[in-house]
Formats: structure tokens, sequence, C-alpha cells
């Protein structure tokens, strides 16, 4: 804006202000989406984490029943019954 309108430096104060501000507004939303995509990233793998582990619990307790065992008395590790963890 400056150079295309040819104005004097020293006259031009406001103008590189508000692109000094606009810059450092950019940068900041430069950061921010990384950080959200960190974030996100890491909701993912714990939402497959949480998946993975409902799953094998899931297992375990249809492997429980297949076997007709009362589950108070075989709440234990998986491994104890063949599913490995």
């Amino acid at each position: 804006m400056v150079l295309l309108k040819g104005i004097e430096w020293h006259k031009s104060d406001v103008a590189l202000k508000k692109l000094k501000e606009m810059l450092w507004g950019l940068e900041a939303l430069r950061v921010f989406d990384d950080k959200l995509k960190r974030a996100l990233q890491c909701v993912k793998e714990g939402r497959e984490e949480m998946y993975k582990e409902l799953k094998r619990v899931c297992e375990f307790h249809a492997l429980i029943l297949s076997k007709n065992l009362d589950p108070r008395l075989t709440f234990s590790r998986p491994k104890n019954f063949g599913i490995e963890t």
C-alpha cells in the first residue's frame, strides 16, 4: 500500500503498524491451528485406544459366558483364559 501510492515512509507509520499487527495475528492463528491439530490427533488416538480396550473387555466377557464361568470368580487378567492383552 505504501509503495503503490508512493507515500513517504515517515507518513506510513499507521499503515506499517497495522501490517505488523496483521502479521502477528496470522502467526498466532498458525500456532493455534498447529496446536489444535495436535490436540485433535491425541483425541483420535485416545478414541482408538478406548475402542480397542472395549473390544478386549467384550471378548473377555464373551469368553467367560461361553465357558459358563461365574464372572464374580473369574474377574482377573484375560491372559488366564487365553486372550493376549
